[in-house]
């Protein structure tokens, strides 16, 4: 039994062997060898340990769309993310890692380890390897290759609406139980019981930060703890009494942001998968969490498309048709592949000429960053090159990377030079994305030196 705590330990990256988020409880680090202990005996007392509320904080997206007489309007999207205390995420890793090679059994077993491409382990190629690995670069290459070798063929974007607040609680236990081959034991329903019946707390820092209910609720918790000798978990429910702990006493919905959320997904919809694959063996269909891609036959996508939403239901989900794209492409008489009609679920025509997918626009002959996507590296890599500037002075620069180093080795330019790379075999548009990119940094003046590519 041992060896498996250390299986589990080695199977992580460094960065989730130690999470350095602010929790009511300190980080562990499992590399540290005391650590490492606390939370193995942790694991083999399960059923004595009692979890501590997650942190609860609303991620805001702002999108920008045009009405019927193009005029852009902005909408903000909310996505509630949660995450664990630090023993808590490591307890959710574990059965991550337990309950995730039954998953792999079953969807090998099935013939569906393709159809499932989000929240999974996965070996990387030679060629990935450079890359970083395989990510929604490669998800998204493979369905626009697969457009572009076709020719004639209807694509069908839709996503589950609301994906993670709805799952159905009984209906996750059942098939949990599946994909164990047994029913769940004491131990495993409790950690399953704390991500239904999960408790929370609202982090609401980023609107007042010093006088913030959840800062007032961390200061009284310290004091308790510090000054009183309470033991932490008790501070934290008998301080949380008054309002501030929150409960889902609802039959639906898990917080999206654990270690062991992304696998509950799939494993809920694991016999989704499967039995569209069944029902419909000649489309490619790809599921990213909430995001399905199908590519099927022209003549078939109202079907398809049907199938689809009435499926969907049958597991307690829905999919809303207004917000889901259906699009034709043609073969033309020169051998390119161009994007011909794109319509709503509804059967609204649209403007627009191409597909999105995972963060990139396609056309049938050329592939580029989504302007969201764009406009965040743009944003990020301002703010990145403007705090690189005002550390600098004229008599005693400070020795940093380069601004152009800097932003390489965040998320916004390596992305987009990885993206180009990936996708050259379809179009160049993202090429062209990436040197505008570049000279857009080399405008912002810096000392001397300090900016090379």
């Amino acid at each position: 039994m041992e060896e498996v705590y250390t299986q589990w330990k080695e199977s992580l990256k460094p960065k989730q062997r130690k999470r350095a988020y602010r929790h009511f409880d300190r980080t562990l680090d499992i590399d540290n060898v005391r650590d490492f202990e606390q939370v193995v005996t942790t694991l083999k007392n399960i059923s004595t340990h009692q979890f501590l509320p997650l942190v609860k904080f609303i991620k805001k997206d702002i999108r920008y769309r045009k009405d019927k007489d193009k005029n852009p309007i902005r909408t903000i999207k909310e996505r509630p993310i949660m995450y664990a205390s630090h023993l808590d995420a490591h307890i959710y890793s574990f059965y991550a890692y337990q309950w995730g090679k039954k998953y792999e059994v079953f969807v090998r077993e099935k013939g569906i380890e393709t159809n499932t491409i989000a929240y999974r382990s996965r070996k990387a190629t030679k060629e990935e390897d450079n890359l970083q690995g395989k990510n929604n670069i490669f998800f998204a290459h493979e369905i626009f290759d697969h457009i572009k070798s076709n020719g004639e063929c209807a694509v069908i974007i839709a996503d589950i609406s609301k994906f993670f607040d709805t799952l159905n609680h009984r209906i996750l236990k059942e098939n949990i139980s599946m994909i164990l081959g047994n029913k769940l034991s004491g131990d495993e329903y409790k950690v399953l019981r704390s991500l239904t019946a999960f408790r929370y707390v609202l982090n609401d820092s980023h609107h007042r930060r010093k006088f913030s209910t959840y800062a007032k609720f961390i200061l009284e918790v310290s004091k308790k703890v510090r000054h009183n000798k309470y033991p932490l978990v008790k501070a934290i429910y008998e301080l949380g009494r008054n309002g501030t702990i929150k409960e889902n006493k609802t039959p639906i919905g898990i917080p999206q942001g654990s270690a062991l959320s992304g696998l509950l997904a799939n494993i809920y919809m694991s016999l989704f998968d499967y039995e569209f694959v069944k029902k419909f063996p000649h489309t490619l269909y790809r599921r990213y969490s909430d995001d399905i891609a199908i590519v099927c036959a022209i003549p078939e996508k109202e079907a398809v498309f049907s199938s689809l939403c009435e499926s969907i239901k049958l597991h307690a989900l829905k999919i809303n048709p207004a917000k889901a794209f259906i699009a034709t492409f043609k073969r033309l008489c020169d051998g390119s592949v161009v994007c011909v009609e794109v319509k709503t679920g509804n059967g609204e025509v649209l403007g627009r000429k191409f597909i999105d997918y995972l963060g990139f626009e396609f056309n049938g002959s050329n592939v580029q960053v989504r302007g969201k996507t764009l406009q965040n590296a743009y944003r990020k890599a301002h703010k990145k090159v403007q705090k690189f500037l005002d550390r600098q002075t004229y008599k005693n620069p400070r020795k940093q990377p380069s601004a152009i180093g800097l932003i390489k080795k965040r998320k916004g330019g390596i992305y987009i030079k990885n993206a180009g790379e990936v996708m050259k075999n379809i179009g160049r548009g993202i090429s062209s994305q990436q040197r505008k990119f570049f000279k857009y940094i080399r405008r912002k003046k810096a000392p001397s030196g300090n900016i090379s590519n």
